[in-house]
C-alpha cells in the first residue's frame, strides 16, 4: 500500500464520478456502467501493474546514492511502521469481506421481507411470504424489476464493487462511487420496467407501497438505501423526458476503450502498488476469508424432469424449501428439461415440481451437506380431472351433521371437454327416507374418451353411490393428449345429492 497507489485510485474513480455527473441527461444505465467499470478497473489495477513494464517515477537525487556493503535493515522503525500499516489495511479488508459474505449467507437462508435477486453466476429471484396474493400488475412490476437486475448482471457487478470497497476501504471516493452505483442501478432497473410497458403512475405507486412496509429497511442495505432515495426515484419515474435506454454495444466499446486508455498508463507508471511483503499477508488474512465465503454456500441440486412418455418437460418450476429456515429457492427447467439450483446452505430440503397439466411432484427430506452436489430427477404424471355434479330433488332433508369434503387436484390440467353427460337420478328410496349425501368416485378415462373403470370411495350411501356410478359410466370425453398422443386420465367425480325445492 503506497501513496502512489492511492493517487492512481483517486484518478480513476474521480474521472468516473465526474463523467457520471456530466452524464446527468443520459440514461441511468450508462451512469451505472461508468461507475461499475471504474470499480472493476481499480480492482484490476494491481494485477495489471504486475504484468506491465513500468515507467519509473523520478526519485530524489539523495535517494540514488548507494553505500557499498550496507544492506537495508527491515527491523528499523520505518519498516515496522510499514508492516503495521499493511496489517491494518489487511484487517480492514478482511472485516468488510466477512461482512459481505455473512450478508450473502443471510440473504439465502432467511425468508426475504421484500423481493430480491440472490446469487452471482446463476441468480434467482426470491419473493417474500404472501407474494402469491399480490395483484397481477404489482407482481408483473416486481418481476420485471428483478429480471432487469439479472439481465444487467447486477449481482456480479455488485460482487466486484464489494471486493473493490474491501480492498480500498481507506479511500472515501470508493465509498462515494459505490453509493452512487447503487442509486443508478435501481434507477436503471426502474427504467427497464417502464420500457416494458408499465405505466409510470402505476409503478410509482408500487414503489411507494413497498417503501411504506415497516420491515422494508431491514431487508438488505441496498433496499434500505433505495427506500431513502424514494423521492428521487419516483420523480425520475414520473419525469416524461427522461432517457431510459439500456447501454448500447457502442457505448460499452467506448467505456472499455476509455477505461484501458486511463488504466494502462497509470498501471505502468511508478512502483507496484503491492510490495512483495504484501503477498504473505494477503495469503494469511484475506484469502482465508475469501475461501470461507466461497464455502458458505457451496451445495448444489440439479437434475432433469421427464413426463410419462420419457420426454423432457421444459419450463417446469422447481421449488426447494429449507426445512429449518423455510428459505425457498426456485429454478425453471430449460428446453432440455434440465434445472440447477446453486449456492445452497447445507440442511434438509423438500423439493416440489410444478407444471400446468401435470400433478405436483413432491420429494421430502433431501439432505445436503456442505460442498455437496445432489442429482434429483423426476417423472411427472398427468394431473387428475375433477367433476362436480349436484343432484337436487323435491323433498324434506333429514337433519344430519356432515363436514364438507372436496378433493383438490394437485396439478392444474388442460380442461378435458366432456362430449356426453348423463345426470344421476335421485333414488326414490333415498328421497322418500330423506337421505342426503356426497358420493366420491374415481374413474379412468380411456384413450378413446370412454369411462373404463369406476370406483366408489368408501363412506357413501349405497343407493346414492349406485345411482352416481350408473350415470358416470355413460359419460364420454375427448381423450387427453400427451405430446400429441392420447393417454388414459384419472378423474375424480363428486356427486352431491340434496333434497329441497326443485
Amino acid at each position: 500500500m503506497t501513496l502512489a497507489w492511492a493517487l492512481k485510485v483517486t484518478c480513476i474513480v474521480g474521472v468516473a464520478l465526474v463523467a457520471a455527473e456530466l452524464a446527468r441527461g443520459r440514461a441511468a444505465a450508462l451512469r451505472a456502467a461508468l461507475l461499475a467499470w471504474a470499480l472493476a478497473a481499480i480492482l484490476a489495477l494491481p494485477l495489471i501493474e504486475a504484468s506491465l513494464p513500468r515507467w519509473p517515477a523520478p526519485a530524489p537525487v539523495l535517494a540514488a546514492v548507494a553505500v557499498k556493503g550496507i544492506t537495508p535493515d527491515f527491523n528499523s522503525p520505518a519498516a515496522a511502521t510499514l508492516d503495521w500499516a499493511q496489517l491494518v489495511w489487511m484487517l480492514g479488508a478482511a472485516l468488510l469481506l466477512t461482512r459481505a459474505a455473512l450478508g450473502y449467507a443471510l440473504s439465502l437462508t432467511r425468508k426475504p421481507l421484500v423481493p430480491m435477486t440472490v446469487g452471482v453466476f446463476h441468480p434467482s429471484i426470491r419473493l417474500p411470504a404472501g407474494a402469491e396474493a399480490w395483484p397481477t400488475d404489482l407482481s408483473r412490476s416486481v418481476m420485471l424489476h428483478e429480471q432487469a437486475h439479472i439481465s444487467r448482471r447486477d449481482p456480479l457487478w455488485n460482487l466486484v464493487a464489494q471486493v473493490a470497497r474491501a480492498i480500498y476501504w481507506f479511500h472515501p471516493l470508493v465509498w462515494i462511487a459505490l453509493h452512487r452505483l447503487r442509486v443508478e442501478r435501481e434507477r436503471a432497473c426502474d427504467d427497464a420496467v417502464l420500457v416494458a410497458g408499465v405505466r409510470p403512475s402505476d409503478y410509482a405507486g408500487h414503489l411507494v407501497a413497498f417503501a411504506r412496509t415497516p420491515a422494508h429497511p431491514a431487508a438488505a442495505p441496498e433496499l434500505a438505501m433505495a427506500a431513502r432515495h424514494l423521492e428521487t426515484r419516483v420523480e425520475a419515474v414520473l419525469a416524461p423526458l427522461t432517457v431510459r435506454n439500456p447501454v448500447s454495444y457502442a457505448q460499452r466499446a467506448w467505456l472499455a476503450a476509455g477505461c484501458c486508455a486511463l488504466l494502462l498508463p497509470l498501471a505502468a507508471f511508478g512502483a507496484p502498488s503491492l510490495s512483495k511483503r504484501s503477498f504473505p499477508m494477503l495469503r494469511k488474512f484475506v484469502l482465508p476469508f475469501l475461501a470461507a465465503a466461497a464455502a458458505v454456500q457451496s451445495a448444489e441440486v440439479s437434475g432433469r424432469i421427464y413426463d410419462a412418455s420419457n420426454a423432457t418437460v421444459p419450463k417446469a418450476e422447481v421449488l426447494l424449501r429449507n426445512r429449518e429456515t423455510a428459505a425457498e429457492f426456485r429454478a425453471v427447467t430449460s428446453d432440455a428439461g434440465e434445472y440447477r439450483v446453486e449456492s445452497l446452505p447445507g440442511g434438509n430440503y423438500d423439493l416440489d415440481v410444478l407444471k400446468p397439466g401435470f400433478a405436483r411432484y413432491q420429494r421430502r427430506g433431501i439432505r445436503l451437506a456442505a460442498s455437496s452436489n445432489a442429482t434429483v430427477s423426476s417423472v411427472l404424471r398427468l394431473g387428475e380431472v375433477q367433476e362436480l355434479v349436484d343432484v337436487l330433488a323435491p323433498g324434506q332433508a333429514r337433519p344430519q351433521q356432515r363436514a364438507p369434503h372436496r378433493i383438490r387436484v394437485g396439478g392444474e390440467v388442460r380442461p378435458v371437454r366432456m362430449i356426453h353427460h348423463v345426470k344421476p337420478i335421485y333414488p326414490d328410496a333415498a328421497r322418500n327416507e330423506g337421505r342426503e349425501g356426497n358420493v366420491m368416485l374415481k374413474a379412468v378415462i380411456g384413450v378413446d374418451g370412454s369411462i373404463i373403470t369406476v370406483a366408489v370411495l368408501p363412506g357413501a350411501d349405497a343407493d346414492l353411490a349406485a345411482a352416481a356410478e350408473q350415470a358416470v359410466r355413460q359419460w364420454r370425453y375427448e381423450p387427453t393428449l400427451l405430446n400429441g398422443q392420447p393417454v388414459e386420465t384419472i378423474t375424480t367425480v363428486e356427486v352431491n345429492f340434496r333434497l329441497g325445492a326443485a
